[in-house]
């Protein structure tokens, strides 16, 4: 399978225009969701360490460390352009960065954001212009030439059941599972890597895949008046077939 490389040379320059800081509206906004954000994402974490992230939030400034998935969480892109530009910056130079991004943002990054009005355009943005509909490993080439790799498909794939099951269940209005479950059939459609296959991790997938379904089964009959989560779980049972099919595929092939 061709692997899609990268090779821009965006600058921080670039991400910085991100910031709206010449626009009174714009940044009477951010100071308001920075208030949900503090609330929801960091409520134990110290006034240093606080500081240092609203002044990265609402100005796009960092002095110290932030860790990557707070820094991408961050950054007001709102197109899939800029979301890909975001992704490939020197924000995130080292590719164990970009790989914590493609493998968190999704599942952590719905919790942190949890509330935020601009939080499902930002996954929407992200499914699109980063981790796209197919599963692929590795995910891209960057511009310095390094292969950026996603989760194991046997580890995305229990993840995103458990985070499905969440959605149903109440515990989410919105989370960013919504947005990519093509990207989660395409791993669950790909090779999971017998060694990694400890006794017991079948069985867990197995579960994942068949509560999920109930999930889904039990909100199309009792849903809470979500057309967006109604439209998940339609698509989820419209390939029931397939995910079983795929489901004892994986238990012939990795027997406990």
């Amino acid at each position: 399978m061709a692997i899609t490389e990268y090779r821009f040379t965006y600058t921080d320059k670039a991400v910085k225009s991100l910031w709206k800081v010449d626009d009174k509206e714009w940044m009477k906004q951010r100071r308001e969701d920075w208030i949900i954000l503090e609330q929801n994402a960091w409520p134990k974490a110290s006034k240093r360490e606080l500081a240092e992230k609203k002044r990265f939030f609402l100005k796009g400034e960092k002095k110290t460390y932030i860790n990557e998935l707070s820094l991408y969480l961050m950054t007001p892109f709102s197109a899939p352009d800029e979301a890909r530009l975001v992704f490939y910056s020197d924000l995130f130079r080292h590719p164990s960065a970009k790989m914590n991004v493609l493998g968190q943002f999704v599942f952590i990054g719905s919790k942190l954001g949890r509330g935020l009005p601009w939080i499902q355009r930002s996954m929407q943005v992200f499914c699109v212009g980063v981790l796209g509909s197919e599963y692929k490993t590795p995910h891209c080439v960057d511009f310095n030439n390094e292969e950026i790799y996603p989760d194991d498909s046997d580890v995305l794939c229990r993840i995103y059941t458990l985070a499905a099951e969440e959605v149903f269940s109440g515990d989410y209005d919105y989370h960013g599972v919504m947005e990519c479950f093509d990207y989660f059939l395409s791993a669950f459609s790909a090779d999971f890597i017998p060694a990694r296959m400890r006794p017991g991790k079948m069985s867990r997938i197995r579960k994942g895949i068949n509560d999920m379904l109930s999930a889904a089964e039990k909100y199309i009959g009792h849903d809470d008046g979500s057309l967006e989560k109604r439209k998940f779980a339609e698509k989820i049972l419209f390939n029931k077939n397939e995910l079983e099919r795929l489901l004892n595929a994986k238990l012939a092939a990795h027997p406990e």
